[in-house]
């Protein structure tokens, strides 16, 4: 196939890097691999939080527009519509095709006959479920917006098979349809690690007083996140283990009801909140170095970061059984422990027994760093996508 040198790529997300979440880290390392091709990247975004308008790092460019108005953490830019028919683009890439990012630059690809593509990030279920007039809007925006959206893609690449099965139940083309999972950036999380000291460790756990178990959940504060059922497990685990404690990481709406719910179960001096930690940073790669448990008793993913951050050290994990924990399974064996999160005694028994499970957790430190290194880092990812763009920037 003939290459097009130095194409022109705008990669079209709501949010990027500082802000944190998974669609914006997955982001952020597909820039980061693709930069290595014969290739000119705008990233197109919004200042959430806020940042410089512009960034220009060699043959990236980074456009932050300012929020007219957000609605259910969906931005709306006023600058945006002119901001893409104005940039000089091969290709548009959208991330994620629930907003009016997505929307926008469907009509403006449409306009200048610019081939796009789409990255599933997962549909939120829980949409359907905010009543009459919710399930309503979300189906018309799938059936006439999404509609017109899906007619004009030329791709749209998605995680694993469930997200695949979705797709087509929209509508969407098999043919259309490409999975490439998420991954992530090994060296980048192996170097971050390793150059963490023993003495940074040691002093953060002696700061914290933190002993053996430690839980670690990392993740927005919201409902969906099912963080509040996990708080709910912690009398029924220190009965058993005095000394555990439970890492929240992150920020969000439910924080302040997080905090009060951990009073209420009168368990605070086990939670340490540490609110908002800056991606990919130093305060968020430490955790790797000693944590013992990760959890994630979320309602509704596509494909989490987290999960691979914490197997890439081989950390055991407790996850939701449902389709999105099930692409984590490595020569046909499941490397999670599935959970109802509603089911809170059970879901803390299922915690014990992993603490109790010293031959399993030895077991995920081999067998989880092998699975991402050799299954999901960006480095193999990245050229994948490269292939597609210059498939139809080609045709």
């Amino acid at each position: 196939m003939f290459m097009k040198k130095n194409l022109k790529i705008a990669i079209i997300v709501p949010f990027y890097v500082p802000y944190p979440g998974g669609q914006e880290v997955h982001t952020k390392f597909l820039v980061d691999h693709l930069r290595s091709f014969d290739v000119e990247i705008t990233v197109i975004t919004t200042n959430k939080p806020k940042w410089r308008s512009m960034e220009i790092d060699g043959n990236v460019k980074i456009i932050r527009l300012k929020r007219t108005f957000e609605a259910y953490n969906n931005p709306f830019c006023v600058g945006l519509f002119q901001t893409l028919l104005k940039i000089d683009a091969d290709i548009f890439h959208v991330q994620g095709y629930w907003s009016t990012f997505a929307n926008i630059a469907a009509i403006v690809a449409r306009l200048r006959n610019i081939p796009l593509i789409y990255t599933s990030h997962g549909f939120q279920q829980n949409l359907y479920k905010r009543g009459l007039l919710g399930r309503l809007f979300v189906q018309f925006y799938l059936k006439i917006l999404g509609g017109i959206m899906f007619r004009t893609m030329k791709a749209i690449t998605c995680n694993h098979a469930e997200d695949s099965s979705t797709l087509k139940k929209l509508g969407i083309k098999e043919e259309k349809i490409h999975m490439i999972p998420t991954g992530i950036n090994v060296i980048y999380y192996v170097n971050g690690v390793n150059r963490i000291s023993n003495q940074d460790v040691h002093a953060f756990r002696t700061k914290n007083q933190l002993s053996w178990p430690i839980l670690y959940y990392i993740g927005r504060l919201i409902q969906r996140k099912g963080c509040h059922f996990l708080l709910k497990t912690m009398p029924t685990i220190l009965a058993r283990f005095p000394n555990a404690k439970l890492i929240v990481v992150g920020d969000g709406p439910e924080e302040e009801n997080f905090h009060k719910l951990a009073k209420e179960l009168h368990i605070q001096d086990h939670i340490l909140f540490t609110g908002y930690v800056k991606p990919l940073s130093k305060n968020h790669l430490i955790f790797y170095k000693f944590v013992d448990v990760q959890i994630l008793p979320s309602f509704s993913e596509s494909m989490p970061i987290v999960i691979m951050e914490g197997l890439l050290f081989g950390i055991p994990q407790i996850v939701t059984d449902r389709h999105f924990a099930k692409w984590i399974r490595y020569r046909e064996e499941p490397l999670y422990i599935p959970i109802n999160p509603t089911n809170t005694s059970e879901f803390a028994e299922k915690i014990i027994s992993l603490l109790e499970n010293e031959a399993y957790r030895q077991k995920i430190k081999v067998i989880g760093p092998e699975f991402v290194k050799n299954e999901l880092d960006w480095t193999k990812l990245a050229r994948k996508i490269y292939v597609i763009y210059q498939k139809y920037v080609n045709n």
